[in-house]
């Protein structure tokens, strides 16, 4: 006596899955789920790499301990006021690493609901821009120096010309 039962779909299912946990752990993005009420669930390879925090530094607690001395409370009152309307937040600021050094992160934060329209989590996909907000901030830098020697050269010419015409 014997019986067959046709697993088809759950093997289907357990490779979907997997392939999903294998792409988050991969993504060269920093990757954070929260639960609903703000308590770190996952973080992928990438949030550590970005913050100097392990995984099991990170979960079990609620992502202010990454907070930037510089962000004030109401920017993070707006944030959450758009992720409990069931609206993805998108946008930039500044975060604190393990070892104190800041960086600044553009982050989409989004809500993650059940079945019955629940939100079961928040999940939040942040890429480090510091070097690039470093290299903007140079590139003004350097831009302004062009304009103010091409002004000077512009005064020059007009000091050879004024001086040309008084000989």
């Amino acid at each position: 006596v014997g019986t067959i039962q046709d697993i088809t779909e759950h093997k289907l299912a357990e490779r979907h899955v997997k392939k999903i946990q294998v792409a988050l752990e991969q993504c060269p993005l920093s990757i954070m789920i929260t639960d609903p009420s703000g308590i770190i669930e996952y973080v992928n390879p990438a949030f550590t790499a970005v913050t100097g925090y392990m995984a099991e530094e990170a979960i079990g607690r609620n992502p202010r301990f990454l907070k930037s001395p510089n962000t004030t409370h109401e920017f993070y009152q707006a944030m959450w006021s758009v992720l409990t309307k069931g609206k993805a937040w998108l946008g930039e600021f500044e975060n604190r690493k393990k070892d104190g050094s800041l960086f600044y992160e553009r982050a989409t934060l989004a809500p993650v609901w059940d079945e019955e329209g629940i939100v079961t989590n928040y999940i939040g996909i942040k890429e480090d821009i510091t070097r690039a907000r470093q290299e903007k901030a140079e590139r003004r830098v350097l831009e302004a120096q062009l304009h103010q020697s091409q002004k000077l050269e512009s005064l020059g010419s007009l000091a050879g010309g004024v001086a040309h015409d008084m000989n």
